[in-house]
């Protein structure tokens, strides 16, 4: 979707209310995207513990709503980022997007080799290296991008479902009239 057309038909009920979590989410990782950055101005990389749990936290909650749920709730399992036509024109995005969905099935999920290499340390035995975090914060602000403008997707989709609920507000009768 471009962001300029708005859809004309309504949205499935379970495709709006992950939608709507998925709104959530982005504003919940710019929250991160901020702090993280305030933290990198004031104190640089040096805090290395602290910008690596909070970029971890980022591509956690940037991946949620693409990724699928088990629950048995009442939202659709996952967002299908090519059917909605998330990064349609925008081939910058989408491989931003495929890498931070990347990294968190192989990087912080999951122990894949490439992210969490194993090396022989001395006589002391095995020590396990990670590079998630280090590859994720190059560059911030193209993060931020990529988040912004998932979160004014998802509201762009959204549209209808609130338009037809505003417009329903008032029209229902109040119980006991006649």
């Amino acid at each position: 979707m471009s962001g300029k057309e708005l859809p004309t038909q309504a949205i499935d009920p379970k495709l709006a209310r992950r939608l709507a979590q998925a709104m959530s989410d982005m504003r919940e990782a710019g929250r991160y995207l901020r702090a993280l950055h305030a933290l990198v101005i004031k104190e640089g990389w040096q805090t290395r513990g602290v910008a690596d749990a909070t970029m971890l936290a980022i591509i956690v909650v940037y991946a949620r709503p693409f990724i699928k749920s088990r629950t048995e709730g009442r939202a659709a399992p996952k967002l299908d980022a090519s059917a909605l036509k998330l990064f349609e024109g925008r081939p910058a995005l989408q491989q931003l997007h495929d890498r931070l969905l990347s990294l968190r099935d192989k990087g912080v999920a999951h122990a894949d080799w490439v992210h969490h290499r194993t090396h022989r340390f001395g006589s002391a035995g095995w020590i396990t290296m990670s590079n998630t975090p280090e590859s994720a914060r190059q560059d911030l602000k193209s993060v931020y991008r990529l988040v912004r403008h998932v979160e004014r997707q998802a509201t762009l989709l959204c549209m209808p479902v609130r338009i037809r609920q505003a417009s329903n507000v008032g029209s229902e009768r109040s119980p006991g009239a006649t």
